[in-house]
C-alpha cells in the first residue's frame, strides 16, 4: 500500500486497526482506509527509509546516512528521527542529536500546518520513542550556551533547505482520514511562512530555556506529551496502568521464550500481518503459529525487548510499543453477555 497509518512513527507508517463504532473498545476492530484525497498521500518512500535505517544492511544504512545528509529536503521529518537513533547507536552523539532536534523541528512545522489537529499528536509518537539517552544529550554539554548555537545552527539548516517531502504525511495519523476524507488537510498556504517563522522562533526559545535551566542545575527531561503522565494518560484512555505493564511483561516474556502458544493468547483474532511482502489476515491461533516466524521477526523482537513502560506511547488508537511494530489496547471479551474488557494486540506491524 501506498498510504498507511503513521503514529511517529514515528512516527512509523501502520496500517493500524481503527474503531469503527465509537471510542470506546469495541469487540472487533475492522482496518479502515484513508479516504479521499487522503488515499493519495504516499509514505511509500518514508516507510522504505525507515526499514533500511531501523534494521537495513550496515552499508544500505551508511549508504543511506549520507544521501540524507546531502539533499536533507527530499526526506520527511520521520527519516530524520530514525536516522539519529542510527547515528546514536554508532556513538555519533552530536550528529545523533542534530538530525534529531532537526527532524522535530521540521515535524512541528509539518504540525503546525496540519489542518486536522488530531494528527499534530503524531509528532509526540515520533518523538517519544527516541532513546531517553539522546533526548538527554544537552546535558553533557560543558558549556550550556553551546545548546544555544547548536539550534542557531539546526534553525539555519532548515531556511536554506527546501522542503521537497510530501508535509501531508502527517494528516495519515488523524481521525479525519478515516471519518471523512473531504476536509482540508493543511491551513491556508498563504499562512505557511509566517507557520515557519513562529516554530523556529519558539524552537530558539527552548533551547535558550534550557541552557538556562542547565546553567542552574535545575534540567528536566522535556515530557514528549503535553504535561502529563503515561499513568494520567492511560487512565484518560479508560486503561489501567497496572494492567498495562503487566501485558508489556507478558507479551516480552512470551516473545523471549518463543512461546508461541501463550503469545496467540493475547492476540485479538482476525489480524493483519506482512507476509512475504503482502498484507494478509491472520484468522486464528493456528494461522499465527503456523507463520511465527515471519510475524515475530527480527524488527518486531527487537521493538519489543527494548520497550520500557515508562516510554510507551499511548493515544486513542491503543498502546504502541517500539515504532508501531506492535499495538495492544482493551476490548470487550464477549458484547453479547458482558462489557467486560481484557488487553489484547490489535496490530502488529512486521
Amino acid at each position: 500500500m501506498k498510504n498507511t497509518l503513521f503514529v511517529l512513527l514515528f512516527l512509523l507508517m501502520l496500517n493500524t486497526p481503527l474503531y469503527a463504532e465509537n471510542s470506546s473498545p469495541v469487540a472487533r476492530q475492522e482496518e479502515v482506509a484513508p479516504q479521499g484525497e487522503y488515499a493519495k498521500i504516499d509514505t511509500s518512500g518514508i516507510i522504505r527509509d525507515m526499514k533500511i535505517l531501523d534494521g537495513g544492511e550496515e552499508a544500505a544504512r551508511e549508504a543511506l546516512i549520507n544521501k540524507i545528509k546531502k539533499a536533507p529536503g527530499d526526506y520527511a521529518p520521520p527519516v530524520f528521527i530514525s536516522m539519529a537513533q542510527c547515528l546514536y547507536e554508532k556513538q555519533d552523539y552530536e550528529g545523533a542529536y542534530f538530525w534529531f532536534c532537526f527532524g522535530r523541528l521540521r515535524g512541528r512545522y509539518d504540525a503546525a500546518r496540519c489542518a486536522d489537529v488530531s494528527a499534530r499528536e503524531g509528532i509526540d509518537a515520533m518523538i517519544i520513542n527516541v532513546t531517553p539517552e539522546l533526548r538527554k544529550y544537552p546535558t553533557t554539554l560543558k558549556n550550556p550556551d553551546d545548546l544555544v548555537t547548536f539550534a542557531k545552527r539546526i534553525v539555519r539548516l532548515d531556511e536554506v533547505t527546501p522542503y521537497r517531502y510530501d508535509h501531508r504525511w502527517l494528516n495519515l495519523h488523524g481521525m479525519n482520514a478515516f471519518i471523512n476524507g473531504k476536509q482540508p488537510l493543511s491551513l491556508p498556504e498563504s499562512e505557511w511562512p509566517a507557520l515557519a517563522r513562529e516554530t523556529r522562533k519558539d524552537f530558539l526559545k527552548g533551547a535558550e530555556e534550557l541552557a538556562v535551566a542547565l546553567k542552574k542545575k535545575k534540567v528536566k527531561e522535556p515530557s514528549p506529551t503535553p504535561a502529563q503522565t503515561l499513568e494520567q494518560r492511560l487512565r484518560d484512555f479508560t486503561l489501567e496502568p497496572n494492567e498495562v505493564k503487566s501485558f508489556l511483561g507478558l507479551i516480552k516474556k512470551h516473545i523471549t521464550e518463543e512461546n508461541k502458544q501463550k503469545l496467540s493468547s493475547l492476540i485479538d483474532f482476525p489480524i493483519t500481518v506482512t507476509l512475504k511482502g503482502k498484507r494478509v489476515q491472520i484468522k486464528n491461533k493456528g494461522d499465527f503459529i503456523k507463520n511465527y516466524n515471519e510475524i515475530i521477526n527480527d524488527k518486531v523482537r527487537k521493538s519489543v525487548s527494548r520497550q520500557k513502560y515508562e516510554d510507551l506511547f499511548v493515544n486513542w488508537q491503543g498502546v504502541m510499543i517500539g515504532n508501531g511494530e506492535v499495538w495492544f489496547n482493551s476490548i470487550v471479551k464477549n458484547p453479547k453477555t458482558s462489557q467486560k474488557t481484557e488487553l489484547k494486540i490489535i496490530a502488529i506491524n512486521n
